[in-house]
């Protein structure tokens, strides 16, 4: 028997885990849900998000009117989150000098 953390597993279970990822990463499937475009604003000034279409007509409309009543609450660009830290935000990598981009497949 092996501890990991707070479980503990059978030599069985262990030798038995290489298979279970294998058939876990096969079965996983992006969501197949289309989305629907909500704009919290006016044209004018967009602060846009994104529902699924997988709703009754009166949930889209209570999550609609949520949405609308806390559109304080969403930031959708750095303008809206006064205060933020840009050395928290600002993500760079380093790269060599004279280094060309790789591109690795999708994971």
């Amino acid at each position: 028997m092996v501890a990991m953390g707070d479980e503990e597993w059978e030599e069985e279970d262990i030798k038995e885990f290489p298979r279970l990822v294998e058939n876990s990463e096969k079965s996983w499937e992006p969501a197949s849900e289309k989305l629907e475009v909500i704009n919290l604003e006016n044209e004018q000034e967009k602060k846009e998000l994104k529902i699924g279409t997988l709703v009754t007509t009166g949930e889209r409309n209570r999550l609609v009117s949520l949405l609308h009543k806390y559109a304080d609450v969403f930031a959708c660009t750095y303008a809206d989150m006064p205060g933020l830290a840009t050395d928290i935000v600002v993500h760079k990598i380093p790269l060599m000098k004279g280094s060309k981009p790789v591109k690795q497949k999708t994971r």
